[in-house]
């Protein structure tokens, strides 16, 4: 489990094609759950 705070997480889309993905952020802690599905465009 990582502390409270701010976190980062480095996402490279060197293997992947041009086209547009969906990506989904989960976060579950004492005060409750989120989740977000979110786009991402790639352009080569």
């Amino acid at each position: 489990m990582m502390t409270a705070g701010f976190h980062k997480a480095q996402f490279t889309a060197e293997d992947l094609a041009t086209g547009a993905y969906f990506y989904r952020l989960s976060v579950s802690s004492n005060a409750g759950e989120f989740s977000a599905v979110r786009k991402c465009v790639v352009v080569k």
